[in-house]
């Protein structure tokens, strides 16, 4: 019998004045910041870990989680995630090596952008609980 691999992941939604962060790939596609949890490496780690490496940012608050997910990959490998509130207090953003540029996106126009891998964004922009901001009867 085939031993399933699995993997767990985060994204988050990073918010600053009404605004997402969105990383552009280097195939030219926008993504959410994150990635899969390494050895021994809790989702909170690894959360801190992936907006580190991937935005220069060390000074983010995590406020909850609002989504699950899960796929499967070509290779096999199942995996798990959980997509994130945080906000961005401090620092200068600093791209990593899996990207070459980035935006803050203001969160009304982000239905309209074609993200990868974009796990969570249709619960957070149809939740008015999650959109700060946002009214009830809007």
């Amino acid at each position: 019998m085939a031993k399933f691999r699995v993997n767990h992941g985060v994204k988050t939604l990073l918010l600053k004045d009404g605004q997402v962060l969105v990383l552009l790939k280097q195939n030219g596609q926008w993504d959410l910041p994150g990635g899969r949890e390494e050895e021994n490496e809790s989702c909170f780690d690894c959360l801190r870990r992936e907006i580190r490496e991937e935005s220069g940012l060390d000074n983010v608050e995590i406020t909850n989680s609002f989504a699950s997910w899960s796929f499967v990959k070509e290779s096999g490998l199942r995996v798990y995630g959980t997509t994130w509130l945080c906000r961005f207090v401090s620092g200068e953003i600093s791209v990593g090596l899996e990207h070459s540029n980035f935006a803050w996106i203001p969160i009304n126009q982000l239905k309209d952008m074609e993200i990868y891998h974009k796990y969570g964004l249709d619960k957070f922009m149809a939740n008015s609980n999650l959109v700060p901001g946002r009214e009830e009867n809007q």
